[in-house]
């Protein structure tokens, strides 16, 4: 019962934490604010150049290590959470 108890209110300040810091992020403010639309003109209005050929693709931001990580914490809590849980059928 502690274990199931102490695995709920992880869960819970993990959940809490990661809507807490999401929600802080002012990043509409930050990036629509200011002198972003000046500076969007200035884009809309240069010439357009091809891009050169055998170029990769732009990097969109995305940490695929932070995502691997995260799916391999969920599965280690998944199987820890089953096998703590015990045979109940």
């Amino acid at each position: 019962m502690r274990f199931r108890a102490i695995s709920v209110a992880a869960i819970a300040g993990l959940t809490w934490a990661s809507v807490a810091l999401a929600a802080g992020n002012g990043s509409s403010a930050t990036a629509y604010g200011g002198a972003a639309g000046a500076v969007q003109s200035q884009v809309s209005s240069a010439p357009h150049v091809a891009a050169a050929k055998g170029s990769t693709l732009p990097f969109t931001g995305l940490n695929l290590t932070l995502i691997v990580v995260g799916a391999i914490a969920l599965l280690l809590i998944g199987f820890g959470l089953r096998r703590f849980s015990g045979d109940k059928a």
